[in-house]
């Protein structure tokens, strides 16, 4: 050994005895280790007996305790995947026998049973402290452990060199590497660094260090960064309750409160670990405080996803008694300030967004629906209303109660409503469909009850769309109402039928008529007809109403048909004036429908005059598709006014475009929670850019049945969508026709895939498969090391070992393994860093290490075979 190794190794034994006191972490001490694990054991041996009697003072005869302490923190470094197992071992199984002979008589008995179990296993790795049972097993999970110590961990750890390489390259050489390249480098260097800290000085430290390579690493700075590269999606369960800041009365047990479902992802967690890592409670609200504006700032720029998903992290601080709520609820308020509106506003109309806006919502308690209803009836400018009434309307269904209750608050407290606050409460009830289609009971009679008073025009028609989204059994109270109240309301409804704006009160009353014409009473038909019929001329109000009766047989009612075949005669011509001018389709469409479903003969009669005498006119064809004719062709310029009649939609055929859109990073999770929520049946497909279907799923009314990408079906197949997201478009086709087919495809598993444990396992893979990218590069060929080769845990498939084995000895790159293989990417690339780190392989070539900008995007195409 010359004078420069002398000095190596010098210096790797005096970073192991730092090791040994607790001074350095294990990340720093990983290369010192191997260096002399390479070196003369009995160097090593004689000097761990030195540490020992030196750190065995009160009893300098007792060196076993300190030499198994010894043994087993350097064992640890192969438990956290810093150095590989298989070398540990066989390192420990040579120097085991030396250290033996060097020791005292007396402490060689436990040395030689530690260095027995050590190669036995070992003891069983530290848990974390802050991971729970019911964290590392629950059903949510679908009952798999969390490996977050063992594997996770782990790889953070040995990524870490790695990583500030790169990141060195980066810096020194900026116009090399992409920015989306230099953005994944740096965040994962900054999560594995703080995820992995043991207490506040370590975190210092390890700051001040990225510091010096010349990043930005104050605390601000890596929580907006960290932030920032977090995954453009969110898991949207019912949210729990905060704790109350209220003490429980004397003798009364605190309510448990539930741990929510959510994704987490390595950055979160490493968020979630600088709050917790402070040196005092003053300094954890201020980091709690720069976690919440950090996700606002990520709202605003329109990441609803990753805006949740930081909130979420940082409720989970709230209900684990991180941060006392009493003190975070000021700093929930403070974060709800600084939403810039606009933005929430833009994503109202789009249905997708619904569930995670509302979601967004309910971590502030300033923006509840209560709080929202009292600043409504506070505010003035129209802007303001206009905002107040969307956030209500993204509350939904849990707003409803809080509505109507206010609604009749006014009814009881007040001579006459307020009808621009009455308007917009109305409104928003309106705007949110109830649960099939049922309304509350007290609901419905209160808006009846404000029916019945004389409310003016904008108030009617909010009123009118409310009893369009309810059932029609439900609604013909209200309806009736609005169209006979008493007689104060009714006279200046009559007059504003007369009179300017008199169009828009017709238009109110047609759609009260065309909802009630599917009312089945008698009583209800008149009514219609004597708006629709007798009235016609008088009141603006059309016979578009009257087309809803065609679905009913009206012979049973010959009153009812011979007014309604007086009106067609009225206006059906005689054959020699429809030479010179030609009738109009309406209202003569209306009634033809409207007796189209009538058998009475005198009906059919007149039906198939209109048939042959018109044949080539909408009535006409709606004459003869009533008898079951075939009819004939339409003219193209009458076409239009055929389908908008309903005639036609059949033409449309069985597959019908629900829903389609731009298909954004992330936000795939969010399109399947919205489908599952909004009990969608259909067809996804997901298109990338170039038009090429990448995969599709099937819903059957908001359930999802199966998932294909590629070669892969179920489970797998929605992993593999996840973990290589999709750019380009979506659209859900229909086909509510074929439904039974839908729910039990050939090759597909029966039954429906549980959706919220699915994305979340399949969410988690794909921040581990990040990491993984890292360790192997795409471009990383590996080569056997004579090792044999063994499987991580959870790995059961011995046979897709077989075949990624089989793969990586023909010479394969990562990323051609998994190209050849029929699997979730995931799968392959962690059992391909299992045997890079256990000595198993060994790295041949790789482009991506030391040239960053080579490292290509987490979200390439995937050609789909």
């Amino acid at each position: 050994m010359d004078r420069g190794e002398r000095n190596e190794v010098r210096e790797a034994l005096d970073e192991l005895d730092q090791y040994l006191a607790d001074a350095v972490p294990p990340l720093l001490v990983a290369d010192s280790v191997r260096l002399l694990m390479l070196s003369p054991a009995r160097v090593l041996a004689q000097h761990l007996v030195s540490w020992a009697t030196a750190a065995a003072k009160s009893d300098p005869g007792e060196l076993g305790e300190p030499l198994t302490k010894a043994l087993t923190r350097i064992y640890q470094l192969a438990r956290l995947q810093l150095l590989p197992k298989k070398e540990m071992k066989v390192f420990l199984s040579e120097f085991g026998p030396i250290l033996v002979n060097v020791c005292p008589a007396d402490a060689r008995g436990k040395v030689r049973s530690a260095i027995a179990q050590l190669l036995a296993g070992g003891p069983e790795p530290v848990r974390d402290s802050r991971t729970s049972d019911s964290e590392l097993s629950s059903p949510e999970t679908g009952g798999r452990k969390q490996e977050l110590s063992a594997f996770s961990d782990g790889l953070a750890r040995r990524l870490v060199p790695l990583l500030e390489q790169m990141a060195r390259t980066l810096i020194q050489e900026p116009k090399t590497s992409s920015s989306s390249a230099s953005q994944e480098v740096v965040s994962q260097l900054l999560a594995a660094v703080t995820r992995t800290a043991d207490n506040p000085q370590q975190l210092d430290e390890r700051l001040d260090k990225l510091k010096t390579m010349g990043l930005n690493a104050d605390v601000p700075s890596v929580l907006r960064t960290l932030g920032g590269s977090v995954p453009d999606w969110a898991v949207v369960p019912a949210p729990p309750p905060l704790p109350s800041a209220a003490p429980s009365a004397p003798g009364e047990t605190p309510a448990k409160v539930e741990r929510p479902i959510n994704y987490s992802d390595t950055r979160l967690r490493a968020m979630q670990r600088i709050v917790e890592l402070s040196k005092a409670p003053e300094e954890s609200l201020e980091r709690f405080d720069q976690m919440l504006q950090t996700a606002i700032e990520q709202f605003n720029r329109g990441a609803s996803g990753r805006a949740v998903s930081i909130l979420e992290s940082a409720r989970q601080l709230v209900l684990q008694e991180r941060i006392p709520s009493i003190q975070a609820n000021p700093l929930w308020d403070k974060a709800a300030g600084k939403i810039q509106w606009h933005r929430f506003e833009a994503s109202v109309p789009d249905p997708v967004q619904h569930e995670l806006l509302h979601r967004f919502l309910s971590f502030f308690p300033v923006l509840s629906p209560l709080n929202l209803l009292n600043d409504l009836r506070r505010r003035e400018e129209k802007a303001g209303r206009r905002i107040l009434i969307s956030l209500l309307q993204v509350h939904g269904e849990s707003a409803r109660a809080d509505i109507w209750k206010r609604l009749e608050y006014l009814l009881e407290e007040e001579l006459e409503p307020d009808w621009e606050y009455t308007r917009d409460l109305v409104g928003v009830l309106g705007s949110i469909p109830p649960p099939d289609s049922t309304a509350p009971a007290e609901e419905v009679r209160l808006l009846a009850r404000i029916a019945a008073l004389p409310a003016p025009l904008p108030t009617f028609r909010e009123l009118v769309r409310y009893a369009t989204q309810i059932k029609v059994e439900q609604a013909t109270e209200l309806l009736m109402k609005l169209l006979e109240p008493p007689a104060p309301a009714a006279a200046g409804r009559r007059a504003a039928l007369q009179n300017e704006p008199g169009l828009q009160w017709s238009l109110a009353f047609e759609q009260i008529l065309t909802r009630l014409a599917q009312s089945e009473t008698a009583s209800v038909r008149r009514l219609i007809l004597k708006y629709c019929v007798d009235e016609y001329g008088s009141t603006g109000i059309s016979t578009a109403p009257l087309a809803g009766l065609g679905g009913r047989d009206l012979a049973t009612e010959p009153d009812t048909v011979a007014r309604l075949l007086r009106l067609l005669r009225l206006h059906l011509p005689s054959r020699w004036i429809s030479w010179i001018r030609k009738p109009a389709d309406y209202p003569l469409l209306d009634l033809v429908k409207a007796l189209s479903g009538t058998s009475s003969a005198q009906v059919r009669s007149v039906l198939a005059l209109i048939a042959r005498r018109f044949s080539t006119r909408s009535f006409g064809v709606a004459a003869a598709t009533a008898l079951g004719r075939k009819p004939e062709t339409v003219p193209s310029g009458e076409k239009a006014v055929l389908a908008a009649g309903g005639a036609g939609a059949a033409a449309l055929g069985s597959d019908i475009l629900l829903l389609e859109g731009e298909l954004h990073s992330f936000n795939l999770p969010t399109l399947i929670q919205h489908l599952g929520a909004s009990g969608a049946t259909g067809i996804l497909e997901l298109l990338n850019s170039a038009e090429f279907l990448e995969g599709k799923a099937t819903f059957v009314r908001g359930q999802l049945f199966h998932c294909q990408a590629g070669l892969l079906r179920g489970k797998e197949a929605l992993y593999a969508l996840l973990e290589k997201p999709v750019f380009g478009r979506f659209r859900l086709i229909g086909a509510a026709a074929n439904e039974p087919g839908l729910t039990s495809p050939e090759g597909q598993p029966a039954g429906p895939l549980p959706v919220v444990p699915t994305l979340l396992e399949g969410m988690k893979r794909y921040d581990e498969y990040q990491q993984l990218r890292l360790l192997v590069p795409d471009d990383t060929v590996l080569t056997p090391t004579g090792e044999r080769p063994g499987r991580p845990e959870g790995e059961d498939d011995s046979e897709f070992v077989r075949q990624v084995w089989a793969e990586v000895v023909f010479g394969k790159t990562a990323a051609q393994c998994e190209a050849s293989i029929a699997t979730d990417p995931y799968r392959i690339r962690r059992l391909l860093a299992y045997w890079l780190a256990d000595g198993v392989l060994r790295e041949v070539s790789s482009a991506n290490i030391r040239r960053p900008q080579a490292e290509k995007s987490a979200t390439d195409t995937r050609k789909t075979e």
